[in-house]
């Protein structure tokens, strides 16, 4: 999960304004075979939270959360590569010699 912190408050936050990431193992929903056509949630272990500050992962973000309100900025740019998440929005940990990402 990414996500951007606001501040409501009266008095600015230092992590105002910065985007963090937050991931673990095992988090999601999946197919319960005990209850076809069902899902399964799992909460998963081991959350770990991270900010992203490298400016090219930053500036990816900005980008997706302004085409929300105007439209994709950068239409080449798959945000959400599938079957896989895109490795430049992948935690750190996560990321593997050559581009790959993998939970691990």
């Amino acid at each position: 999960m990414i996500s951007k912190s606001y501040g409501t408050g009266r008095v600015r936050q230092a992590w105002e304004g910065r985007w963090f990431r937050a991931y673990n193992r095992g988090f999601g929903a999946y197919d319960d075979p005990a209850a076809p056509g069902g899902v399964r949630c799992e909460f998963g272990e081991g959350w770990r939270v991270e900010e992203v500050s490298d400016p090219e992962e930053v500036g990816l973000l900005e980008a997706y959360e302004q085409s929300f309100r105007t439209g994709p900025i950068h239409p080449d740019v798959d945000y959400y590569a599938r079957p896989s998440l895109n490795p430049k929005l992948c935690p750190t940990a996560w990321r593997r010699p050559g581009g790959a990402c993998e939970a691990g």
